[in-house]
């Protein structure tokens, strides 16, 4: 046995008020839940975050015997594969960063030299303002985790396969 439901002919279809609100676009601005959703999901970054995500993965990643970040495009595979929070925390970093760069007297995090943005960046991954050390730490996981899958760097390593099972059996004495 089904129950069939009539609603009021007063009452708004879904067409109708989807109708209404095209022709009223101010109202989607007024309403607070369009706002909060707007919140939820933020655009992408901006150019100078994204100059600054690839300033931190060249600090992080530079060229030596292997291609550095850069060059394996590390900075734009991290960008992205950002979620939303995950470009909302880069966007907060890219803020500390910058705010940390002005207490040394410079514009931003990317008018500093070299050593000082190392100085920096090293401030940021030891500190708990504003969670500064969790997504520089975040940033550094990701940028390592995209780096050694590449291709071009496994294929630098001489083994070719998992150490599991049988793991790393002298993992608690130092490296040699």
């Amino acid at each position: 046995m089904s129950i069939k439901f009539r609603l009021p002919h007063d009452v708004l279809s879904r067409r109708r008020l989807l109708a209404l609100l095209a022709r009223v676009p101010v109202l989607a601005a007024l309403v607070p839940g369009v706002r909060a959703f707007a919140a939820r999901h933020p655009p992408g970054l901006d150019a100078h975050a994204r100059r600054t995500v690839t300033a931190v993965v060249d600090l992080m990643l530079p060229r030596d015997d292997l291609p550095g970040g850069l060059a394996l495009r590390i900075d734009q595979g991290l960008i992205a594969s950002a979620d939303d929070g995950m470009r909302r925390s880069l966007a907060e970093a890219v803020a500390w960063l910058d705010a940390r760069a002005r207490a040394k007297h410079a514009a931003d995090f990317l008018a500093l030299d070299a050593a000082a943005r190392e100085g920096v960046l090293r401030a940021a991954l030891v500190s708990d303002d504003d969670g500064a050390g969790a997504i520089a730490h975040t940033l550094r996981d990701r940028a390592f985790m995209l780096y050694y899958t590449d291709k071009t760097v496994m294929a630098a390593f001489p083994y070719t396969a998992p150490p599991q099972p049988e793991g790393f059996p002298d993992f608690q004495e130092a490296p040699k």
